[in-house]
């Protein structure tokens, strides 16, 4: 390739190459109607949002878990995940509030700071005394 108009849809040159940008997974189609030696191939870009791949192998985003391109990460303390299918970003517990536990999937992990303590901020995993 030349520059990006050559690739297909979600592709970018890069070096003379298309290349899926990020959060899509490269697949190649062989189109063996043809004959020699060196078949063309086709790309085609597929969005992996929510989900976690191995080479080209792709599963839902495990609960407690968010994905971002084809990766698996774990929601940390102070966050949730509620839905790894549709959520590809960690939910903060509101201030006034502390994360409790590591790969959250709701809410209810997010407990009320402790009269005398406070956060005033999302995604705290302690609060601070007064």
């Amino acid at each position: 390739c030349d520059d990006s108009s050559d690739c297909p849809a979600r592709a970018a040159c890069t070096s003379g190459r298309c290349t899926c940008v990020s959060g899509y997974l490269a697949n190649y189609t062989q189109d063996d109607s043809t004959c020699g030696t060196l078949l063309p191939f086709t790309l085609e870009c597929r969005d992996v949002t929510g989900l976690v791949c191995t080479g080209q192998d792709c599963k839902a985003c495990p609960t407690g878990y968010y994905c971002l391109s084809g990766n698996a990460i774990g929601c940390e303390q102070g966050m949730y995940c509620p839905d790894p299918d549709t959520s590809t970003v960690p939910i903060p517990c509101p201030a006034g509030t502390m994360g409790v536990e590591a790969f959250a999937t709701n809410s209810s992990t997010c407990v009320a700071c402790p009269a005398g303590t406070y956060s005033n901020k999302g995604g705290s995993t302690t609060c601070i005394s007064c």
